[in-house]
C-alpha cells in the first residue's frame, strides 16, 4: 500500500497545479453555494412563520411537528435518488431543472388555504431541494484534489450557513407584514428560479474524476467507459468505512438542537423565546465559522499524502467529536441563570466544533469510492443518513419528552448518541486504510487500461 500512496503522491503534486487552473470552478462554488442557501431558507420559512401561518391556516401547533418531519422525510428518501440520478445523467441539467424550474413549487406553498395542500405542496417541494446537496458534493470532488476538497466543501458550507442565518433572520421580519409568509415563499421560490437560471449561464460541468490522482488526460475517457450502473450501487453498501459513515450520520442527533433548544430555554432555565433564538443564532454562527476552520485544517493535513497519516482527517474529527460531546454536556446540564451569554458562548463552541463533519468527511468519502458513484455516496451520507436520523431523533425526543421531561431526553439522549458515535470512529481507524487502498487499485488499474 504504500508504494501505492507514494504514487499517488506524486501523482496529486501534477494535478494540484492543473486544477488551480481550471477555469470556473470557484464560480461553480459561488453558484452552488447560491442554490443551498435558497434550499436552506426555503425550509427555514415554515418554523420561523409558523405562528403567523397557523391562525390564517387553521392549523393546530401539533401540525408544525408533523410538516417539518414529512419534508425531511421526503428529502431522506429523494437525495439518494437524486443522487443516482447526478451520476447517471449531466449534472447541470438535473441542477437547473431542481433548482431552478423546481421553485415554482415553493412559490405555490404561498397561494396554499389549507393544512392538506401545506403538506401535499411541502413534500413536493423537499423533493427537489434534496437534489442540491448530493450533487454539489459530486461536483467538488471533480473540481478540487483531495488535498483541497476539504477546503472547498468548507468555503461552500460556510457560505451557506454564515448567509442563512441573516437570510432567516431577514424572513422572521415578516413576520409584522400582512400575509407576510406568503411573501417569504413567493420571495424565496423567485430566489430558486433565478438560482437555476443563474446555473444554465453560468455553470460549467466538470469531467467526472479529472481531479483523481493520474486520470489527466484520460478523465473524459475513464468517464465513458467507467459509467454508473444500478448494479454498482450495492458495491457502496460493501465499502465497510462508508457503511460506518452512514451510521456516523444517521446518529447526529444534535441536529434536534435546532428544534427544541429554545424551548428547553424557556422551560428550565427561564430564558425568553426571543432571547433564546439568540443562543440558536451563535449555535449557527459557531457552525458557519466552524466550516471554514475545517475546510483549511483539513486541506493542510491532508490525508495521507505526504508526511500524513492515512488517518490524519480521521483523528481531527475524533477530537472535534469529543469536544462536542464536552460542550454539549455543558450547554445542556450547567445552568447559568437567565444570563444568555453563557449559553450563547458554549453553543458557538458547540457549534464550531460540530461543524467539522462535512468538510472531513466529504474528502474522505472521495477518496474511497469511484467517480461514477460519488454523487449516490453523498446522497446516501448527507441526504439520506442524516436526514432520516433527524426525522427518527426529532420524533423520539418530542414522544419521550412527554413522560421524562425534555432536560433529560436533550441530555442523556443526544450526548448518547455522541458517545455512540465515538466507538464507531475507533472503528474507522481500523478499516479506512483498506478501503482507500482498494480504490486506490481500483483507479490505478483504470489508468493502466486507458493509457
Amino acid at each position: 500500500m504504500t508504494a501505492s500512496m507514494n504514487l499517488d503522491d506524486e501523482l496529486d503534486q501534477e494535478i494540484d497545479e492543473s486544477a488551480t487552473k481550471m477555469p470556473g470552478r470557484w464560480t461553480n462554488v459561488v453558484l452552488l453555494s447560491f442554490a443551498g442557501l435558497v434550499d436552506g431558507v426555503e425550509g427555514g420559512i415554515l418554523g420561523i412563520l409558523f405562528t403567523v401561518m397557523r391562525p390564517a391556516l387553521g392549523l393546530a401547533t401539533s401540525a408544525l411537528g408533523f410538516i417539518a418531519a414529512l419534508g425531511k422525510l421526503v428529502g431522506a428518501i429523494f437525495g439518494p435518488l437524486w443522487g443516482m440520478a447526478g451520476d447517471r445523467y449531466n449534472r447541470k441539467a438535473i441542477l437547473v431543472f431542481a433548482t431552478g424550474v423546481w421553485g415554482i413549487w415553493t412559490v405555490a406553498l404561498g397561494m396554499v388555504n389549507n393544512y392538506t395542500q401545506v403538506l401535499i405542496l411541502v413534500a413536493i417541494s423537499a423533493a427537489g431541494a434534496s437534489a442540491t446537496t448530493p450533487i454539489t458534493n459530486s461536483v467538488l470532488s471533480d473540481l478540487f484534489t483531495d488535498k483541497t476538497r476539504g477546503w472547498a466543501k468548507g468555503v461552500w458550507a460556510g457560505i451557506t450557513g454564515i448567509l442563512g442565518i441573516f437570510a432567516i433572520v431577514m424572513v422572521g421580519q415578516l413576520e409584522n407584514v400582512p400575509d407576510g409568509w406568503r411573501m417569504g415563499y413567493y420571495v424565496a421560490g423567485g430566489l430558486s428560479i433565478l438560482s437555476g437560471v443563474l446555473i444554465w449561464l453560468f455553470y460549467k460541468e466538470p469531467v467526472r474524476g479529472q481531479t483523481d490522482a493520474g486520470m489527466q488526460g484520460i478523465a473524459e475517457k475513464a468517464a465513458d467507459a467507467y459509467e454508473f450502473s444500478i448494479d454498482k450501487v450495492a458495491t457502496l453498501f460493501k465499502n465497510k468505512s462508508l457503511n460506518l459513515m452512514l451510521a456516523d450520520k444517521f446518529l447526529i442527533g444534535t441536529v434536534t438542537l435546532f428544534t427544541f433548544l429554545p424551548t428547553f430555554l424557556a422551560d428550565f432555565r427561564g430564558i425568553p423565546v426571543a432571547e433564546g433564538s439568540l443562543v440558536v443564532g451563535a449555535l449557527a454562527g459557531g457552525l458557519g465559522l466552524g466550516r471554514f476552520a475545517a475546510g483549511a485544517l483539513s486541506t493542510r493535513i491532508g490525508n495521507g499524502n505526504g508526511k500524513s497519516h492515512i488517518n490524519a482527517r480521521s483523528i481531527i474529527y475524533h477530537v472535534a467529536l469529543t469536544l462536542s460531546f464536552i460542550f454539549l454536556v455543558i450547554s445542556l446540564a450547567v445552568d447559568f441563570g437567565t444570563d444568555i451569554g453563557p449559553y450563547a458562548l458554549v453553543n458557538m463552541l458547540l457549534g464550531f466544533v460540530l461543524a467539522f463533519d462535512n468538510p472531513i468527511m466529504h474528502p474522505m468519502i472521495a477518496r474511497i469510492t469511484t467517480p461514477e458513484l460519488r454523487s449516490t455516496a453523498y446522497g446516501l451520507w448527507q441526504s439520506g443518513s442524516e436526514r432520516l436520523g433527524d426525522v427518527v431523533f426529532t420524533l423520539l425526543v418530542g414522544l419521550l419528552t412527554v413522560s421524562i421531561g425534555l432536560d433529560v431526553v436533550l441530555l442523556y439522549l443526544v450526548s448518547g448518541l455522541v458517545l455512540i458515535r465515538i466507538f464507531i470512529w475507533f472503528i474507522i481507524y481500523r478499516t479506512y486504510g483498506n478501503d482507500v487502498a482498494h480504490n486506490d487499485a481500483i483507479l490505478a488499474q483504470r489508468r493502466a487500461e486507458l493509457k
